[in-house]
């Protein structure tokens, strides 16, 4: 630790949630110096990068202030460390809490803890409720202005912090930490000494800022426009109290060395920080798209919880009736296709919670490290006889050929030896036009009517899974997974086997529906898309890209575009019937826009928007294998990654 100007800093070392090593996470930028809050002092602070975990999604600045050189920011009177609307704030930011807990815990004289209490809000909110109320604060104007201005007991709030305050261990059945982990340097530390105080099958609430807030994007946005190495995480208004942001995912992954599952999660909009008119649009649209200020998560400690909610290890095989559609009991009859428990396909644990509102087709999300995937696997057997009654598209519109035209002028600056490889090529239609380019195009694919169209089309066809056995190392350019890697029931293992066959510095690139579209948030359970056997994994930008990078892949770029409505309205009907009207009734629409420039634009825009927010409907992504010549240059910028 060396002193730095006005504060001590040292570096960090790991994750605090989840223990990755730093040296493996990810550059966002430089932290803000300018304009720093309305304290004086704070301007004297030292600028410090910006880190995000690649594990969990923790952000973090590093370095950080050591806890003896912030500690004078904690003794000032509260209104000179709040901002005045702060004593303002409206009854429901503190009722939340204690109506979720009440559902989660049931009725009853329970005890409860509000670590972080600070002019004591939260205790009387608690008390009313029927708990035995305790607190702890760390500042001793904010402990006397609780007692003296709000009437909290001072027999019930201790003056003291979460790393030296000693609790009788088991001795809550609440614990409240709202806007407290952020300020503390080793957060996962913090919380894992609050467990010991909370009984067995008891709930820690705790509320943080969130790193996927729609302004930090925005803003991030702004300064990369401007070529700036500034981002607004960590924002300065708040330095240097707020040392941390949270996902959802840093506390699963915490869980899972610590004992406790998330067991519900919302993302609000901080009510101090709007004017009442934007904040009435703005808390229900950031709730919907998961980008607001706030993440709260409530944490069960494992012990005796009240409900199953993980699936267990030793689950029977079950077996569901499901057609070659994915869906209804329609068109050419269901077959069966039974299943056996399945681990995470990213991480490998059984740590999973189900999500009720697709349950008919057995979706989980990991505990461990957020990735949603049916809790089932089908056999190879099983999945032969689905996909031998599998349609495959033989004519395509001339708006998708225009599409295809763009993703290939994308891929010129990547070829090299001129061959190219599709994993689940279908028809061929794709490689038949890298053909008609000069491109060398091979294709894999299940079933003797898929090999014979694509073979008919010019395509060096093989039967089966990608296995790179089946040719030499290095030996493609560009090797494509267009609406594969979701069908897949280890996509670890075929991103593998890209690598063996793609060459140092050539391109991935794959495409894959957006488990965060906003079809998906309109209507969870009415998704379409979410189809058990044909689909076993469902990615989101994080989960995806997390996956590609521990392949060994780095990203060039991954953008989600689309949004069909008027498949959004037949989502009811999973029929194979509807989904080829759907399709067809789609894609008249699409031509329909590129034949006007106004409507051309507007496309562009929401397209821009639902990739800005995450919620298109389709990823789309580049990846490169590093190459292995430090001399080489890779190829610049390619063109626009083309629209839906």
């Amino acid at each position: 630790m060396a002193p730095t100007g006005y504060y001590t800093f040292k570096p960090i070392e790991r994750c605090s949630m989840c223990g990755d090593p730093t040296d493996r996470h990810i550059v966002l930028g430089r932290r803000l110096n300018k304009k720093q809050g309305r304290n004086p002092r704070k301007e004297r602070g030292v600028g410090t990068t910006i880190m995000r975990c690649r594990s969990c999604g923790l952000v973090y600045c590093d370095p950080q202030p050591v806890p003896m050189s912030i500690d004078d920011h904690y003794g000032v009177p509260p209104e000179s460390y709040w901002d005045p609307s702060y004593f303002k704030v409206p009854a429901d930011y503190f009722i939340r809490e204690v109506k979720v807990s009440r559902q989660l815990l049931g009725e009853g004289r329970k005890r409860a803890l509000d670590i972080g209490a600070g002019l004591g809000y939260a205790m009387v909110q608690l008390e009313k409720a029927g708990y035995e109320t305790h607190g702890l604060e760390p500042s001793a104007p904010f402990r006397d202005r609780a007692i003296s201005k709000i009437g909290v007991p001072s027999d019930r709030l201790r003056l003291g912090s979460v790393e030296d305050a000693d609790y009788p261990a088991e001795s809550f059945d609440f614990i409240n930490l709202c806007v407290v982990l952020e300020h503390i340097g080793d957060p996962g530390a913090a919380l894992a000494r609050a467990l010991t105080w909370l009984k067995p099958g008891g709930v820690i609430h705790v509320e943080v800022p969130s790193s996927d807030w729609l302004i930090v994007r925005m803003t991030n946005l702004y300064y990369k426009l401007r070529r700036s190495e500034c981002v607004g995480n960590l924002s300065p208004m708040h330095a240097p109290y707020h040392l941390h942001e949270f996902t959802v995912g840093s506390f699963r992954a915490h869980g899972r060395t610590n004992g406790y599952i998330v067991e519900r999660y919302a993302h609000y909009v901080c009510p101090t920080y709007l004017p009442k008119v934007l904040d009435i649009i703005a808390r229900p649209l950031m709730a919907w798209t998961r980008t607001g200020m706030e993440v709260a998560v409530w944490l069960r400690k494992e012990g005796t919880p009240p409900t199953d909610l993980r699936v267990p290890d030793s689950e029977p095989r079950i077996t569901t009736p499901v057609d070659a559609s994915g869906g209804s009991k329609t068109g050419s009859g269901p077959i069966k296709v039974p299943g056996t428990p399945r681990p995470c396909p990213q991480c490998g644990t059984s740590e999973r919670t189900p999500i009720g509102a697709m349950a008919p087709h057995h979706l989980a999300r990991c505990n461990g490290c957020g990735l949603v995937y049916t809790a089932l696997e089908p056999s190879t057997g099983d999945l032969l006889a689905f996909y031998s009654r599998y349609l495959t598209v033989e004519d395509i519109s001339p708006v998708t050929i225009l599409r295809y035209e763009e993703v290939l002028d994308s891929f010129e600056p990547f070829r090299k030896n001129g061959r190219i490889l599709e994993t689940g090529c279908g028809s061929g239609i794709f490689m038949q036009r890298a053909a008609m380019r000069g491109w060398e195009v091979h294709g894999t694919e299940i079933g003797a009517h898929a090999i014979a169209v694509a073979g008919g089309r010019g395509v060096r066809m093989i039967d089966g899974p990608l296995d790179p056995k089946n040719y030499p190392s290095g030996h493609f350019d560009i090797v494509c997974s267009i609406e594969v890697i979701e069908h897949l029931r280890d996509p670890r293992t075929e991103l593998r086997n890209v690598m063996e066959v793609l060459r140092p510095g050539g391109l991935f690139y794959v495409t894959t529906p957006n488990f965060n579209c906003l079809a998906r948030r309109l209507s969870p359970g009415d998704w379409n898309v979410a189809s058990y056997p044909e689909h076993l994994t469902y990615f989101t930008p994080r989960t995806l890209d997390r996956m590609l990078t521990s392949a060994g892949l780095r990203k060039r770029r991954l953008t989600t575009t689309g949004f069909s409505i008027y498949r959004w309205k037949v989502r009811h009907d999973r029929s194979a019937q509807n989904k080829n009207a759907a399709q067809k009734k789609e894609e008249s629409i699409r031509m329909a826009l590129e034949q006007k420039a106004h409507l051309r634009l507007a496309k562009r825009f929401t397209n821009a928007v639902l990739d800005l927010l995450r919620l298109g409907d389709s990823m789309k992504a580049c990846y490169v294998k590093p190459d292995t010549d430090p001399g080489r240059i890779e190829p610049g910028p390619s063109n626009r990654m083309p629209e839906r």
